[in-house]
């Protein structure tokens, strides 16, 4: 009797160890990465309703590493204001701002620095004046430049135009307006992020033979995935992996290839 009742009893013990575990399991998974990423397009990499190759390369990191993420479109100062509030833990696209380094972290190489590899895509920062304007940027500095300079709110722009003392206003974000406010004379001239305002200033009749699209651009930037500082330390070694994986499939042929099809039919297509 006393060996039958210690067997049972092991067996009670074992079941409730077994339980035990599965409820730890359950409840210490590692909840959703919830994600900001900008409301504007920025073709053909983030679109508003939330499609385009950067967040496709996402889902397919997410999808490899058994990971999910909760995307929300917002607009940019608000993503980047959230993220330092730690109300999401991440923001997509963002470029590295030493400002920023005091609440987010970056991918970072074995030297300890921003590891472009990391990077979700590269992208040009294009200065627009009118026609008629002889402001320039010779890489370095503006010239004849008499007025301020109109950009898009909370961009990393913003940061280095202070830097150099240049007057600015982040009037907007969207390009539309920028190029608005450039052809009624209220900025002596506009820096937009991509493609899509160099597109418009060429093929958009409102815009087209009033606006030119200054011959260097103001910066170059690798754009990032960030996550808040808070989100990087409870768990560092997810993040990292999934940074790590951004930059093998980035990189891969597979992604290279789609990324030189999209942007060839987004600059090519008539709208």
């Amino acid at each position: 009797m006393h060996l039958f009742k210690a067997s049972k009893t092991q067996k009670v013990l074992q079941t409730l160890s077994v339980t035990c575990a599965l409820v730890i399991g359950v409840t210490t998974q590692a909840a959703p990465l919830r994600l900001c990423y900008e409301d504007v397009d920025q073709p053909p990499w983030t679109y508003g309703d939330g499609h385009g190759l950067a967040m496709d390369l996402l889902r397919k990191v997410a999808n490899s590493l058994g990971e999910e993420f909760v995307f929300s479109g917002k607009p940019w100062k608000r993503c980047i204001e959230e993220v330092r509030a730690g109300i999401v833990d991440g923001v997509v696209g963002a470029a590295d701002v030493p400002e920023r380094h005091d609440f987010v972290e970056y991918p970072r190489d074995t030297n300890g620095k921003v590891d472009t590899n990391a990077m979700l895509w590269h992208d040009h920062f294009y200065l627009f004046a009118t026609t008629e304007s002889k402001v320039e940027w010779d890489g370095v500095r503006f010239l004849n430049l008499t007025g301020s300079i109109a950009t898009q709110r909370g961009y990393s722009v913003v940061y280095w135009l202070k830097q150099q003392g240049v007057p600015y206003a982040a009037e907007s974000k969207d390009a539309d307006e920028l190029l608005r406010l450039l052809t009624s004379n209220l900025a002596s001239a506009v820096i937009i992020q991509g493609p899509v305002a160099v597109k418009m200033a060429t093929n958009d009749s409102r815009f087209k033979g009033k606006v030119r699209t200054l011959a260097k651009p103001y910066r170059s930037e690798a754009l990032y995935l960030i996550v808040n500082k808070q989100s990087y330390a409870k768990a560092s070694d997810r993040i990292n992996a999934i940074w790590q994986a951004i930059t093998k499939h980035r990189q891969s042929a597979e992604y290279q290839a789609s990324e030189a099809k999209a942007l060839n039919k987004f600059m090519n297509s008539p709208d």
